[in-house]
Order: C-alpha cells, then sequence, then structure tokens
C-alpha cells in the first residue's frame, strides 16, 4: 500500500486539509521566510560545523490511499523536449498529465526550526540537494487531496520533504534549507516518497525559474490503456528516444525508474559536499572521501578505489564468478574503474562514479552477451544478486556501466556510512 507521512505536534502555523474517505490529516509547517543575503550561513556559529546536531522526531501518523489505475510515468534521458510535453495532453485516452522539473540545487546549510545547526557544509563547497518542481493543480488528480492542497499552498520561499529526505537529514516542519547564494526555503510538510518523485524536496512550479529549476524531467500521466500503447503515441511526439513505466513497475514515480534516486543514495552511501573544478569535473570534500573512498584488490579486475561499501558488494560478485569457473565473464583490459569525482558527462547531474558505486566492466565490448560482454548473463545474474543494475536497460543504453540500485530501507545498516 502507499503510505502518507502525517506530522502532528509541532507548535508552529497549523494547515488542516480534509481527505475524502479518510481522517482528517493535519499538516503542520509555518510562514515562509525571507531570502537571507548570502553571508547567512557564515553567521550561523561555527561551534557545529561538523558535527550533527539532534532533532526530536515528531509522532508520525499514516493512512493508506491508492490513486485509480491507469497511471504512467513517461521520461526521457535528461529532459523532456517540448513537443513531447506539449503533445501527452492532446493525445487519445489522456486526461491528465502533471509535468515535473528537477534539479540539483545546492545545500550550505540546513537549520532547526530555532536556528540550530543540522547540516553545513564546509566553506567553498556545498551539498547536492535534489528539488522537484511540482505544479499541484495538475498533479491533484494523481496525488490524495491533502497532499495536493499541502502543494498548492506554497509559498515561493517554501518547500515540502519526503519521508525518506526527512529522516535522512533530521529535519521537522519548520526547519530550513539554506541554499547557496542566499536563499533559505522553510519545511512546511513531509510527505511519502510516492507523491514527489522520491526528491529530497519539492516545491512549487512557480517558484521553478527563481532557482534555477528549468528541466522538465519527467510526466506522470493517465491514460486509458497499455504501456505499449502510451509508448508507441508519446513516441510519435518526438524523436527522443521515450521511456514509459506503469504505476506496477517501479516503486516510485521520477524521470529514472532504473536508476536508484540521489536519497536512496545518500541513505546507503552518505551524503558529500562537492565544489565544480572545471568541465566536468568536482572535488568532493576531502573528509568524506578519506572516511569512505578505499583502495583494494578486487578479484578478476585488479587494484581500484571504490566506496567501501560499495567495493564489498563488487569483491563478493567477483570472488563468486571466479569460484564458480566463470572468470570468462570478466575482461580485465576492458574495466574503466569505479571513484571518478564528476559530473554525468555534458549534465549537471553528479555520476554515481562520484560516490565510488558504480564500476565499467567490460566497457566497450560487443554487448552480445558472450564471455567478456558487458551483457554476459553470469556477470549480470550475480551484480544482480546484490541490488547491481547494468545500465544496458536504461533509455540510452549503457552497457557496461554497473551501478548500486536499491530503495531507502534495502540497506544493511549495521555499518552506515561515514560524512
Amino acid at each position: 500500500m502507499i503510505r502518507l507521512g502525517l506530522l502532528v505536534g509541532v507548535a508552529a502555523v497549523v494547515r488542516v486539509a480534509a481527505v475524502v474517505g479518510v481522517a482528517a490529516v493535519i499538516v503542520v509547517g509555518c510562514a515562509a521566510g525571507s531570502a537571507p543575503p548570502p553571508s547567512v550561513v557564515d553567521q550561523i556559529p561555527a561551534t557545529t560545523s561538523t558535527t550533527r546536531a539532534v532533532v526530536t522526531t515528531t509522532e508520525v501518523t499514516t493512512t493508506t490511499a491508492d490513486p485509480d489505475e491507469g497511471w504512467f510515468v513517461v521520461s526521457v534521458t535528461n529532459a523532456l523536449p517540448d513537443s513531447l510535453t506539449d503533445g501527452l495532453a492532446s493525445l487519445d485516452g489522456v486526461d491528465a498529465v502533471s509535468v515535473v522539473l528537477v534539479e540539483n540545487l545546492r545545500l550550505a546549510a540546513t537549520t532547526t526550526s530555532d536556528g540550530r545547526i543540522v547540516d553545513r557544509a564546509p566553506t567553498g563547497f556545498s551539498i547536492p540537494l535534489e528539488v522537484h518542481a511540482i505544479d499541484a493543480k495538475a498533479h491533484a488528480k494523481y496525488a490524495p487531496e491533502a497532499v495536493a492542497l499541502l502543494l498548492g499552498e506554497l509559498g515561493p520561499n517554501e518547500a515540502v520533504l519526503s519521508e525518506s529526505s526527512a529522516a535522512f537529514r533530521r529535519l521537522d516542519p519548520g526547519a530550513k534549507l539554506h541554499l547557496e547564494g542566499g536563499t533559505t526555503l522553510t519545511v512546511v510538510g513531509i510527505v511519502s516518497d510516492e507523491w514527489v518523485g522520491a526528491a529530497e524536496a519539492a516545491v512549487a512550479i512557480s517558484g521553478a525559474e527563481t532557482l534555477g529549476i528549468e528541466r522538465a524531467r519527467y510526466a506522470i500521466v493517465h491514460f486509458d490503456g497499455s504501456v505499449a500503447e502510451l509508448g508507441r503515441a508519446a513516441e510519435g511526439l518526438t524523436d527522443a528516444a521515450v521511456r514509459v513505466a506503469g504505476r506496477d513497475d517501479v516503486d516510485v514515480f521520477r524521470h529514472a525508474d532504473a536508476v536508484a534516486s540521489q536519497i536512496a543514495i545518500k541513505t546507503m552511501f552518505g551524503e558529500f559536499a562537492f565544489r565544480p573544478t572545471g568541465g566536468d569535473h568536482i572535488e568532493i570534500d576531502p573528509a568524506w572521501v578519506e572516511a569512505n573512498i578505499v583502495e583494494v584488490e578486487i578479484p578478476l579486475l585488479g587494484n581500484d578505489q571504490c566506496h567501501r561499501r560499495f567495493v564489498a558488494m563488487l569483491r563478493e560478485v567477483m570472488a563468486g564468478l571466479e569460484e564458480a569457473g566463470l572468470a570468462e565473464a570478466i575482461d580485465p583490459s576492458a574495466y574503466l574503474g569505479c571513484w571518478n569525482s564528476r559530473f554525468i558527462r555534458r549534465r549537471s547531474d553528479l555520476s554515481r562514479h562520484a560516490w565510488g558505486v558504480a564500476a565499467d566492466i567490460n566497457f566497450g565490448n560487443e554487448p552480445d552477451g558472450s564471455p567478456g560482454s558487458p551483457t554476459d548473463p553470469a556477470l549480470l545474474e550475480a551484480m544482480l544478486e546484490l541490488d547491481i543494475l547494468s545500465g544496458h536497460t536504461w533509455t540510452d543504453p549503457g552497457p557496461g556501466h554497473f551501478e548500486w540500485y536499491g530503495t531507502v530501507g534495502s540497506a544493511d545498516e549495521e555499518e552506515p556510512p561515514a560524512g
């Protein structure tokens, strides 16, 4: 069942929304704060810059809500072309379209409602924060009434957090997200990941341009037909490769259904601060690198640097292939490595290589399924057993690229990530 997170008990402005057929929902938040000057984060005392403040968690009550059948998510690589966003609503059988804009904003710090620091990036660095801009009116047919009302009431300096993001960030309604450049967003509510595409934060689409959120990354569509039928119709609107998935095919409707959400990556492997250094390259906070990136010998692949949790998975896969007499599944000469601190090439999204949770194996070899191929079944199956997915399944295929693909809560938390 799909869960809607409802938080009660925080002293501030109370917003009440009734849900048809369910008990009334109380969503607590506070008024939007004015945008602070760029120096606002520097004015926060430095005593907690490297520590995490303790945040008291409010009581969480859950209800269930299932939208009608017939919902699909439509996406392409990087951004939906205008011809697709403009044309979806005119397709026969389509009666609702919600186009969502997505961007990684740069977070400088977070504070509680009473001003205590929870997280702060080192000077000169910022934390990537995946933010979705949602049109509440268009989203209203998909999301429960309480969520649609909350999204519809968002002011220009307000945001909601997904449940996973709120848990990771240790924030409650009333908290502040201080962005690089001086803008501050006030958290006014927390909702289930499902309704905001597993975003770290969601804002009103009316304020997207001011925040620099411009890319239409996915559309949620209500269609009277099948995945194949909607796919064919959508492909007729653009030259780009279109991906269509139904609600039973993916965990959460978002722009990359074959890639773990950024909040899932952070929950599993930790969060770092970074700064661009030119082109596709970035510098990651050295303290995070020291705590999480290790150099080890990997069976069949050789010596390399990866995230300490990911390399344990990679070593297990490779050792298993070797022990099973399937070493021929790996071409060591076509191994291009794991950790690489950069953006996705020619994009503004951070590569999973920046976390050290992706590996390029048999890269460049013919994806014909033969030994040494990036699509050798023995390799694919061994990787998948540890939640490592091959990029050959993507809309823009990347045979030989393997990265962790899991959901929040699927990780073994006995050894939490550092940083």
